[in-house]
């Protein structure tokens, strides 16, 4: 397939839409057309959580609930794009093929709320309690506050 050139355009605009249609109307020959919605790359705020939030917490789990204590933030997360996210077959030189996890850092927004949904829910009914992003990110603002001022909780 061709490389395709993209554009992002805000569909809710109608010169977009103009645009789009005029662009179309001039075009001449084969042509690869594709609309999709666009879902940027996750947030700084996504990865924070996941990090500092649903990871600390699946690994504890998992080293409590085995006994293994391998079981590193780092092979948690692991753990967790191996059993949520979909594989990807890559290329070797030599011709043959392997299976990875997709990384993280491929993910949409939305893709990255789903992993982050999939790990609650796992840990959930396993009865694993998450706080939610806002319940954790209000109590380290208030320890941040606390520490800044002198306080002592």
């Amino acid at each position: 397939m061709p490389k395709r050139e993209c554009q992002i355009l805000d569909m809710s605009e109608p010169q977009a839409k103009k645009g789009l249609l005029y662009q179309a109307a001039e075009a001449e020959g084969l042509h690869y057309f594709c609309l999709e919605p666009y879902f940027p790359k996750r947030s700084l705020s996504q990865n924070a959580y996941w990090f500092a939030v649903v990871i600390p917490i699946l690994s504890q789990h998992l080293r409590e609930g085995t006994g293994d204590s391998s079981w590193t933030n780092d092979a948690a997360h692991e753990f967790s794009k191996m059993l949520w996210l979909p594989a990807k077959t890559r290329k070797l030189p030599d011709g043959s093929e392997i299976t990875t996890p997709t990384s993280s850092t491929e993910l949409s927004t939305k893709e990255f709320s789903t992993l982050t949904d999939e790990a609650i829910l796992w840990l959930g009914e396993q009865g694993i309690a998450v706080p939610s992003p806002d319940q954790y990110f209000d109590t380290h603002k208030r320890k941040d506050y606390a520490r800044k001022n002198g306080d002592t909780e």
